[in-house]
């Protein structure tokens, strides 16, 4: 990986603090339309939500690629690579991709001229970057995961022809309103007018009102189904709508995303990672852990609400320990403590990260981390599940996103 490589994500790295959301789309729309307007440059499906959007993308974007057509994806955050959120067919985009992509962003970015250089986020910054890539790479469909919200977030530049929104729970409080109405209206700024939307169902009741409450005054198309169905539900309606080709009978994906629900043996022993940190994903992992004793190293950050996460762990058979997730937004483990208010698990605390991760070599039963994809990364790296290489790349990666230089431009 060349020194070019790492300078362009250093030019797409620009700390943004919580104060400045929620930020209006135009300025976003005004530097796109300087780089040839790429979002119009082919039909896109977004995906909002809380849990499991990351997973219902990759599997749209899976089927879609199975129908024959040239697919791009765009997911955050990364686990180890920035190259991880931007593929086509499934593949990461190459370093060359990366630097030819951010000298046609500087360019947009040179032509706004200094006063607004600076204003634009990482994300704002990395979905104009995927975008116009897409647009170069000449993609026949992009599916477009949401990072934050919805109505102002980056990816809702795009004209969907298609809106996807999976579970909604309380996650980013204190920059979505506090509620989960508030949520949920974030959420649904998706939907388009005159568009289509396809909807988890079993959502809340003030989550299913503030939905279809946006659903009617745009006078949009709103379908709802099971979570796990989404995709393919997605899928058929592109069929129908002769947006994407008929593959014949729609083929049941396994698809396993690297730390979301992850099982590896390590000397006989089962290690589950999973990045989740909402009370839906705690229940998925407990229904994967079941009945078994197990021993689960949790580290969360500090924009995650730690009680409802840390509830479904709340068991006898099961040995808690907190630790300190490897972020500057990572939330201290005595905190995790005290607002786990755990009764029934053993709980103990482990500050240093390494550490904790070693108790895998004395655990009894299965040996889980969780908590943030922070923690899964880490978690991936500590048991070598990377080469030589890709760990160089995390590493360098992880030093410009959240390095001491970051924290010099975040202060």
């Amino acid at each position: 990986m060349n020194n070019a490589y790492y300078s362009a994500l250093n030019l797409l790295c620009q700390p943004i603090y919580q104060t400045s959301y929620p930020r209006a789309l135009t300025p976003l729309k005004h530097l796109l339309a300087l780089m040839g307007s790429p979002q119009f440059a082919y039909p896109a499906v977004v995906v909002a939500g809380s849990v499991g959007k990351g997973t219902t993308a990759h599997r749209l974007a899976a089927l879609l690629q199975a129908a024959g057509m040239r697919v791009g994806l765009y997911t955050s955050p990364h686990l180890h690579s920035f190259r991880e959120r931007i593929r086509i067919n499934g593949e990461a985009i190459s370093p060359r991709q990366v630097i030819d992509g951010t000298h046609r962003l500087a360019l947009g970015l040179f032509k706004l001229g200094q006063e607004s250089y600076h204003n634009f986020s990482t994300f704002e910054r990395t979905t104009a970057l995927a975008l116009d890539i897409f647009a170069h790479e000449a993609v026949d469909i992009a599916v477009l995961e949401v990072g934050l919200g919805g109505r102002w977030d980056a990816v809702n530049v795009v004209e969907n022809t298609l809106a996807i929104i999976t579970p909604i729970e309380r996650e980013h409080l204190g920059i979505l309103g506090g509620s989960i109405q508030s949520i949920a209206w974030h959420k649904a700024g998706v939907i388009k007018r005159g568009g289509r939307a396809i909807v988890a169902m079993h959502q809340e009741q003030e989550v299913f009102e503030t939905i279809l409450a946006e659903a009617e005054q745009k006078d949009a198309r709103l379908y709802w189904e099971a979570a796990e169905h989404l995709p393919y539900l997605a899928y058929r309606d592109l069929v129908d709508r002769h947006i994407a080709p008929s593959g014949g009978d729609i083929p049941e994906l396994d698809i396993t995303l690297p730390g979301r629900l992850e099982q590896i043996q390590i000397a006989g022993s089962t290690i589950i990672i999973d990045g989740g940190h909402t009370p839906l994903a705690a229940r998925h992992l407990m229904q994967t852990i079941g009945n078994r004793e197990a021993t689960i190293v949790i580290g969360m950050l500090g924009d995650k609400v730690p009680q409802m996460f840390l509830r479904a762990f709340d068991q006898p058979q099961l040995h808690i320990i907190f630790t300190t997730t490897p972020s500057h937004r990572g939330l201290p483990p005595t905190r995790l403590r005290r607002e786990g208010r755990l009764q029934y698990a053993a709980v103990e605390i482990e500050q240093d990260l390494s550490a904790a991760l070693q108790r895998h070599k004395d655990a009894r039963g299965l040996f889980v981390v969780t908590g943030s994809l922070r923690m899964a990364a880490a978690a991936r790296e500590f048991f070598g599940l990377l080469d030589a290489e890709a760990e160089e790349e995390a590493r360098r990666t992880r030093a410009i996103f959240d390095g001491e230089d970051y924290l010099k431009r975040l202060r």
